[in-house]
């Protein structure tokens, strides 16, 4: 299965409720827009009014004027600091605007006045997770559903917070059982699906996405989601069909373009993948990862030094990638130029050092400058992240016949023909080890 495409994590749900404060009573026939002016009269005589300016708060929130209705509140306060509705609808006008963190204690000061306030332990959570502190955020999910076991906004909610917290099974088991009562829901089967790709589990995820676009079907990110886990099931006909028809609703999804791409290159068409690479770059020319992607496809076309220049440019953008100095060493080992190829792989295990496959290819460079020495030093480095490599036990061997060390040349060809028989033919092709079996 491929590792290769990559996906993503959204939280679709961004409502916020008021609560209607008892004091709504004053104008019971009233819009909020007729009893603003009949408010600010009242205001003028009672200044020290916290009931005047807690409801002209209230007003204010419904008519979306946020600002002013934290104002209101905050004027409100100051002659009242114990009435758990209107730090409720503080909150709310405070979260509308994106102020999570004063949301936040605000909330949690609607807790400490009236513990069993399930809406408070809900939206406190939503804060905490726009925030990023997910394990807070599942703490008053779980705390809104002891007090309300039916609310499917605070399951849904948990969902997205366990999801976030990497416990993706536990986040599935949310899901199912808010869509055993909301089956219609697409925001729920596509989170659902993403859970199960992290998992791992790709069929199980493609049936979610499948079912998301029953009831959506113009809906791009879906397509393109479904494309990426058919290509983690190698399926990339069918993974480019739905990144085609992402792109048809959604033109300039650079990620659609680049997965596209990689689909294309796993179906052998370079020269077509590099068409959706053009695409993808053309919309987001600071991604290094398409910069390498792209030069990898102009390897596989022969076309070295226009690999070497889009390789340049994503360790120009990003010169800590590790993929990117491995990619370039391989060109240059291509090339024939071990020198380069060795101090790029050099790099490469700079930043990564257990990168095995770089341990053997710095190896193969030093070992094509006759450099057995430090080949054998890096061939044994990979023998430490991955003992049971047979290739670089082979490897190993002619290194060491080079340096006229028979024994320890029989003993690690011995070795890789131990962990694959095929080894032994290719000992017999080879003029040097063949020499070898005959002892």
């Amino acid at each position: 299965m491929s590792t290769d495409f990559a996906y993503g994590w959204y939280d679709q749900d961004a409502s916020v409720a008021v609560e209607h404060p008892a004091e709504t009573q004053l104008f019971p026939n009233r819009t909020s827009q007729q009893s603003t002016p009949e408010l600010e009269k009242i205001l003028a005589i009672q200044p020290d009014s916290f009931l005047g300016w807690s409801y002209r708060g209230y007003v204010l929130n419904q008519l979306s004027a946020y600002e002013a209705a934290i104002a209101s509140y905050e004027q409100a306060f100051q002659y009242c600091t114990d009435d758990y509705k209107s730090w409720y609808n503080y909150s709310s006008a405070l979260m509308h605007l994106g102020r999570c963190a004063e949301a936040i204690a605000g909330y949690s000061k609607v807790i400490a006045l009236q513990p069993g306030y399930y809406r408070a332990w809900y939206y406190r959570g939503k804060a905490l997770y726009r925030t990023g502190n997910y394990m807070e955020a599942l703490v008053s999910f779980e705390r809104t559903l002891e007090l309300r076991p039916q609310s499917l906004k605070a399951l849904k909610h948990r969902g997205y917070a366990l999801a976030k917290l990497g416990c993706y099974q536990e986040a599935v088991t949310s899901f199912d059982q808010v869509l055993t009562l909301l089956p219609h829901n697409a925001d729920l089967w596509q989170q659902r699906g993403a859970a199960l790709q992290h998992l791992g589990h790709f069929l199980e995820a493609l049936n979610s996405f499948d079912q998301a676009l029953l009831i959506c079907p113009q809906n791009s990110h879906l397509w393109y989601k479904r494309g990426l886990v058919l290509g983690c099931l190698d399926q990339y006909e069918e993974a480019l069909t739905s990144f085609d028809r992402a792109l048809e609703l959604q033109p300039k999804d650079y990620c659609a373009w680049y997965n596209r791409g990689i689909a294309l290159k796993k179906l052998k068409a370079p020269e077509a993948a590099l068409e959706s690479f053009d695409q993808a770059l053309m919309l987001q020319d600071k991604n290094a990862k398409v910069w390498v992607i792209q030069g990898l496809a102009l390897w596989q076309l022969e076309r070295t030094e226009e690999a070497l220049l889009s390789l340049e440019k994503a360790l120009e953008i990003q010169p800590d990638d590790p993929k990117a100095w491995y990619s370039q060493g391989c060109v240059f080992f291509d090339l024939q130029r071990y020198e380069d190829a060795a101090n790029s792989y050099i790099r490469t295990l700079t930043i990564e050092p257990y990168h095995c496959d770089g341990w053997v290819a710095l190896a193969l460079s030093a070992q094509n400058m006759q450099q057995y020495e430090a080949a054998i030093a890096s061939y044994d480095k990979a023998l430490t992240i991955q003992p049971d490599n047979a290739q670089v036990f082979y490897q190993l061997a002619y290194c060491h016949l080079c340096q006229g060390q028979v024994e320890w040349a029989k003993e690690h060809l011995r070795r890789a023909i131990g962990l694959e028989p095929d080894y032994r033919s290719k000992a017999q092709a080879d003029a040097d080890l063949v020499k070898l079996l005959e002892r």
